[in-house]
Parts: C-alpha cells; structure tokens; sequence
C-alpha cells in the first residue's frame, strides 16, 4: 500500500496481511514488548495454523494491514467493519513493538489507512475504545484527528482492575491532511 521512513530513516511499509505473514504475526503476538490495544482480539491457542486462519478469516469483514520493518512484522492496524444499523462504522484497532515507539510511526500509518479506508470502503465512522489510562494511545489518536466522544465509567475489567474506557471517533467529514514524518 505505502512506505515511509521513519524518524530513525528505517524504512517501514504497510500492506495487507497475508498467509505467508503467519509466522511473523505469531511472533508478533508472543512478544511481550506490543502494545496491548483492549480491541486486539485473538481467541484460542496461539499456533502459526490458528494465526493463518485469523489472517484469512479477517479478509471479509476486516481490513488488516501489517506494519513492517527490518524484514519482519513490527506491529498492525486493523478496522473491523460493523454490521445492522452500524454498518457505516468500523472499529479499528492497533499495536507496536516496543522498539519502535516514539518516531510517530503509528500516527503516519492510522492517517494513510483511515484515509484509505474513507476513500476505498463505505465507511463513514471509525471508532476506538481506549482505556483511559493509556495515555500514548489517546495522544496517538488525537495527533490523527480523532475526537473525544466520552468515557465510560468503570466499563472494562483487565488484570484485576476495572478500569474506565474512552471513546474516540473519527468522521469521515472530519478528515484533515494526512501526517508526514519530520526528520
């Protein structure tokens, strides 16, 4: 789909995900170093024939596109397209090794993809439930012009904690320029 260099001048490229992915997907999910997006669903044991399925499952209903640099998977984003009376809104969700926070990698791919989303799917809302704690990923979003939309109280249970979760949203009417990389 695109590449860019990040501030580090590592080229990172994003495209969807395929088959010949599982492996690096899988290694994905077993590193301990990602960020954990509360909508990062995968359910059953963690095998490279499960990972497959999950790949190939998602092409219907989902678009899910790898983040890669150095020849390997560093991270995804995904939006999942919701059905009935929401069938105009999908939820993405998103993550990234470790290594490769703080050089506005993330904030580049959300922009091209929801821009590619808006212009390529019948989309007219993205939406994100983001526990209120994690605050890297509410200024992520916010840098791609997502709104707050509000908070729900005591909402989600993880790792003994209740924990509050906001919503961001953004529409396709509030689209702005895409982010670029500055060196």
């Amino acid at each position: 789909m695109f590449t860019f260099n990040d501030k580090k001048d590592r080229e990172i490229q994003v495209c969807r995900f395929e088959e010949k992915d599982a492996a690096d997907l899988l290694e994905y999910y077993r590193a301990k170093t990602h960020v954990v997006t509360m909508n990062e669903r995968f359910c059953g044991p963690l095998t490279e024939q499960a990972v497959k399925q999950h790949i190939a499952g998602s092409q219907e209903n989902c678009i899910f596109l790898c983040i890669r640099a150095e020849g390997r998977v560093i991270g995804f984003v995904r939006f999942d397209r919701l059905t009935g009376t929401f069938c105009k809104s999908a939820e993405i969700s998103f993550g990234l090794l470790y290594d490769y926070w703080r050089n506005k990698i993330l904030e580049v791919v959300i922009s091209h993809a929801v821009d590619y989303v808006f212009k390529n799917y019948d989309i007219v809302r993205i939406f994100y439930e983001n526990y209120s704690r994690d605050l890297g990923s509410c200024y992520i979003l916010m840098d791609c012009g997502f709104q707050r939309d509000g908070v729900l109280r005591s909402c989600a249970y993880n790792s003994g904690i209740m924990s509050d979760v906001t919503i961001f949203s953004l529409l396709f009417s509030d689209v702005r320029p895409i982010i670029t990389v500055k060196k």
